[in-house]
């Protein structure tokens, strides 16, 4: 839970940068917040791995509003809906569980 509202802070701060630069932003990907310094590489709280910064896991934002994440670990994920379908989670429902085994 707490990378993932590390995340967002991060991603909040991206998406601000990007609308002072006129550029559109939708989708933040994991590896474009470590790539530009907002945070630093995620520890995985349950495999005790670094996770390897890539597109697999992202946040969704509209202008400066982040909405919701897919955070994807080696054995939980923060990207699964009730039905079992991968899906991004609105950080206004985010809870502990909202956390599912992969």
């Amino acid at each position: 839970m707490a990378n993932a509202l590390t995340m967002k802070s991060s991603a909040q701060y991206y998406a601000k940068d990007a609308m002072l630069q006129e550029r559109e932003i939708n989708k933040i990907t994991y590896k474009e917040l470590v790539e530009a310094k907002l945070i630093e590489p995620i520890l995985d709280p349950h495999s005790k791995t670094v996770m390897t910064p890539d597109d697999t896991s992202y946040v969704l934002a509209d202008g400066e509003s982040v909405l919701s994440i897919c955070l994807l670990g080696d054995q939980y994920n923060l990207c699964t809906n009730e039905d079992g379908e991968q899906e991004e989670i609105p950080f206004s429902t985010l809870s502990i569980r909202s956390l599912k085994k992969n």
